[in-house]
């Protein structure tokens, strides 16, 4: 399942606010492991960094709709 198919259902089953506040968490979340794995010498291209944008513009995204 792609994002934008969770984010719509979790909007569809929990609502814009819930999922509003998930996707600022889960933003977090994979900006969490994005560093740890910088730190650990990692710093080529992550899954990590990708999905903490995408999860982070949804945010911000939903987050000017309940405003």
């Amino acid at each position: 399942m792609y994002n934008h198919e969770l984010l719509n259902a979790m909007i569809n089953k929990f609502g814009v606010e819930k999922t509003t506040e998930f996707a600022e968490m889960v933003s977090y979340m994979y900006d969490v492991l994005h560093q740890e794995a910088k730190k650990n010498g990692k710093d080529e291209f992550t899954e990590h960094d990708f999905e903490r944008d995408w999860w982070q513009n949804k945010f911000k995204a939903l987050k000017s709709v309940t405003a």
